[in-house]
């Protein structure tokens, strides 16, 4: 398994696999990819050639160095897109199987644009995974961080069905939702 630079003492790498239940074939796509693309790797890998995975960020430097990554290892189902994650993108309504929002809703005032873009893509039936920082006293955790009640209420509102709730790590919750 191929894990670009990323400190998996922080997250439950098996666990959130698990929980997402990849097949091959699928379509996922990866909100706030960030520089290791680590979650667009591992997804990849178990999607196969036949599957796609949608890398998105802000960052154009983290996507170049995602693009870099796949070039360097042979992953030709990773597409980049750079986008401001609180409005629309390029990915066509209801095409994804799996949305992916990793560490990305805290860094966000308005997350529930987010979701919202997440929704749209989202195939009837997939899955949107939100696993982000607990309020709770880390040396690591980013001074903002949202509480996951905020989340699923959010979520909530725009008519998204909470599926399973989980501890992703030490410090960090998982949600899995279905449209």
């Amino acid at each position: 398994m191929y894990i670009p630079n990323f400190n998996t003492k922080l997250l439950n790498l098996e666990l959130i696999l698990e929980k997402l239940d990849v097949a091959s074939g699928m379509t996922i796509a990866d909100f706030g990819c960030g520089r290791s693309g680590v979650f667009s790797f591992l997804m990849a890998e178990k999607v196969g050639k036949k599957g796609l995975i949608y890398a998105l960020d802000i960052i154009k430097a983290h996507l170049q160095s995602i693009e870099h990554e796949a070039a360097l290892h042979n992953f030709s189902n990773i597409r980049t897109i750079w986008t401001d994650l609180e409005g629309p993108n390029n990915i066509p309504n209801e095409s994804v199987d799996i949305v992916l929002i990793i560490n990305t809703l805290h860094q966000s005032q308005k997350y529930d644009n987010i979701l919202k873009q997440a929704y749209r893509i989202a195939k009837k039936g997939g899955k949107i995974a939100v696993i982000d920082w607990l309020k709770i006293s880390s040396p690591l955790a980013p001074e903002h961080r949202l509480n996951k009640i905020e989340v699923i209420q959010a979520a909530k509102l725009l008519g998204i069905a909470k599926h399973d709730e989980f501890m992703a790590g030490k410090y960090h919750f998982g949600l899995v939702f279905y449209k």
